[in-house]
């Protein structure tokens, strides 16, 4: 399983190097721009409100499956 990770970092930002470091080391890891994404409802991403970018791969035709979380939110036992 693919992890998407949207951003809208420079090229020249550390923290897009640590991205770009953590992509690297981990093949599974793409990184993609708000500010190039190739759908057409999506082409002002980068205005959007971040947090509704994690919904960005239900636009997207190469997502098959798709489950968002909240990095602060806590885990739950079933």
């Amino acid at each position: 399983m693919r992890k998407l990770l949207y951003h809208d970092l420079e090229v020249g930002d550390p923290l897009m190097l640590e991205a770009c470091d953590l992509a690297y080391n981990n093949p599974k890891l793409d990184l993609c721009s708000v500010k190039k994404l190739p759908h057409p409802l999506l082409a002002n991403a980068s205005a959007m409100f971040p947090m509704n970018w994690r919904f960005f791969p239900t636009l997207d035709s190469q997502v098959v499956e798709m489950a968002s979380r909240d990095l602060d939110s806590r885990w739950n036992k079933g």
